[in-house]
C-alpha cells in the first residue's frame, strides 16, 4: 500500500520481528529510518526493540505516532497520502517518542505522579550524550516546573546506576564464559593471555564486522595461539569478507556446538566494549607478542646441550 501511494523507500518485516541481519542490510542504504508499527502494545514493544537494534549500527531513528488508524495502510485509506506525508515530516525522534509514552502514563496534576514521570524521563535522558541530555532536560523542566538542575542530577544518578549494573552483568558473564571456555578450549589454561586476546578480537568483529579490514592488515589465522579459537576466527572472518550473515545459525554447518556456544558468549562480550577500535588494536598487539614468545627459544630454561645446538 505504501508503494502504491507513492512512498517507495519503504520496507516491511512481513509480520516477523526485525532481525540484526535486516538492520545491517538497511544500514548500507540509509543513515535515518522512520519506524511505524501497529498502534497497540505489541507494536510499541516492536518499536522499542527496533530502536535498540538500529542503535547498534549507528542509524538515527524517528517514530511515527498517529491516531485514528491502526497502521499506515489504514491511515492512508482514511486520510490520504498528503496527510501521511505530513505525518512523516513531523515524525518524532526516538527520544521524543519514549518521553511521550512516559508522559501518557502519568497524571501530571498529581505531585506524586509528576515526580514519577520526571524520574522516568531522567532514566530516558541518562542514555543520551551530554548535549542532547541538556536540551531535553530544559524542555522537561519547562513542562513540569521542576528545576533543570534537579533533572540533570537524576540523569547522572541513573547513568551511574546503569554503569554499575552493566559492570556486574559483564563480570558475571565473563566468569561464566571463562569457566566454559577453559573446558572446551584446553589450550587456554596454558596460554591465557593469548586466548583472551583472541576472544576480544572476535568479540569486536562480531559487533563491528567492518573492522575486518583492520584485522586483515595486522593479523592472520596463524597468529592465533589456540587451535579452538583459530578455527572460529577463520569461519567468522570468511563470512564477513564474503558479505555473508554472521548470525550463529548461518555458521552452524561450519562450527561445532562447542564452538557456537563459545561464539555466543563472545558476541555478548562484543556488545559491552566501550572503545572497540582501541581494544582491537591492543589485543592484536598482545596476541602477536604472545605468539612471538612461543616461537622464540626459551634461553633461560634451556640446558647447556640445547643451547649449544642452536649454534650448530
Amino acid at each position: 500500500m505504501l508503494h502504491q501511494a507513492g512512498f517507495e523507500n519503504a520496507v516491511a518485516s512481513c509480520g516477523t520481528s526485525l532481525t540484526p541481519e535486516q538492520v545491517r542490510t538497511i544500514a548500507k542504504y540509509t543513515s535515518t529510518v522512520i519506524l511505524s508499527q501497529d498502534a497497540d502494545e505489541a507494536g510499541r514493544k516492536a518499536v522499542d526493540k527496533s530502536i535498540e537494534l538500529f542503535a547498534t549500527v549507528g542509524i538515527k531513528v524517528k517514530v511515527l505516532n498517529f491516531t485514528g488508524a491502526k497502521d499506515p495502510d489504514e491511515f492512508i485509506k482514511k486520510f490520504g497520502a498528503d496527510r501521511f506525508k505530513a505525518l512523516l515530516e513531523g515524525a518524532e525522534t526516538d527520544t521524543e517518542y519514549k518521553l511521550l509514552l512516559a508522559k501518557e502514563k502519568y497524571d501530571l496534576t498529581s505531585p506524586a505522579s509528576l515526580a514519577d514521570y520526571v524520574n522516568e524521563a531522567a532514566r530516558i535522558l541518562s542514555e543520551l550524550d551530554p548535549v542532547r541530555r541538556d536540551i531535553y532536560a530544559s524542555e522537561i523542566a519547562e513542562q513540569t516546573k521542576v528545576s533543570k538542575q534537579a533533572i540533570l542530577s537524576e540523569c547522572k544518578r541513573n547513568a551511574a546506576k546503569k554503569r554499575r549494573v552493566q559492570r556486574r552483568e559483564l563480570n558475571r558473564s565473563v566468569m561464566r564464559m571463562e569457566d566454559e571456555k577453559d573446558k572446551i578450549n584446553p589450550e587456554k589454561r596454558r596460554h591465557r593471555a593469548a586466548a583472551l586476546a583472541e576472544e576480544h578480537i572476535m568479540a569486536v568483529l562480531s559487533a563491528h564486522p567492518d573492522f575486518v579490514r583492520t584485522v586483515d592488515a595486522n593479523l592472520t589465522e596463524e597468529d592465533f595461539v589456540t587451535a579452538f579459537n583459530r578455527h572460529i576466527f577463520a569461519v567468522l572472518t570468511a563470512h564477513i569478507r564474503a558479505g555473508k550473515s554472521i548470525h550463529l545459525s548461518a555458521m552452524a554447518q561450519e562450527l561445532t556446538e562447542e564452538e557456537l556456544s563459545a561464539l555466543a558468549g563472545i558476541e555478548v562480550l562484543g556488545k559491552s566494549l566501550s572503545n572497540p577500535r582501541r581494544e582491537l588494536l591492543e589485543c592484536i598487539t598482545t596476541l602477536k607478542q604472545e605468539k612471538l614468545k612461543l616461537i622464540q627459544p626459551d634461553l633461560e630454561h634451556m640446558s647447556d646441550e640445547e643451547f649449544r645446538k642452536l649454534f650448530e
